[in-house]
C-alpha cells in the first residue's frame, strides 16, 4: 500500500480541501516486484499535523482517523512512523468512513 502525505508550510501556496484529501486510482503493472496487472492502486492524500513536544520529539497526527498518532526524533522518522500507523488504520476503516477534514484555524485565548 502506498501512502503519500502533504506537509503544509507557510511558504507553500494554500491548497484547496479537495487537493489535500483526495483519492486517485492508478493502474500499474507492478508494485514492489509483485505483478498487479489489472488491479487498481489507490493513492490517498491525507492531512498530517506535526508538533514538537517538550523533549524535542516530533508528534504526528492524522485527524481523519481516531487515535492515529505517532512520533519520532526527526520529522522524517515521525512521518515514516505515521505511515505505518495509517496503514493499520486503513485495514480497520473503509476510506468512505473516514472523518472529514475541514481545516486548521487559530483561536485567540486571553490568559
Amino acid at each position: 500500500m502506498s501512502i503519500e502525505y502533504i506537509v503544509s508550510s507557510k511558504n507553500k501556496k494554500k491548497r484547496k480541501q479537495s487537493q489535500v484529501y483526495s483519492i486517485e486510482k492508478e493502474k500499474r503493472n507492478s508494485y514492489n516486484g509483485i505483478t498487479t496487472e489489472g488491479l487498481e492502486m489507490k493513492k490517498i492524500h491525507l492531512p498530517i499535523i506535526i508538533e514538537i513536544d517538550e523533549d524535542g520529539y516530533y508528534i504526528v497526527t492524522c485527524p481523519l482517523f481516531k487515535g492515529c498518532h505517532s512520533y519520532g526524533e526527526t520529522i522524517d522518522e515521525a512521518l515514516e512512523n505515521i505511515k505505518e500507523v495509517i496503514e493499520i488504520c486503513l485495514e480497520e476503516t473503509k476510506v468512505e468512513e473516514l472523518n472529514k477534514f475541514i481545516g486548521f484555524r487559530e483561536l485567540e485565548v486571553v490568559q
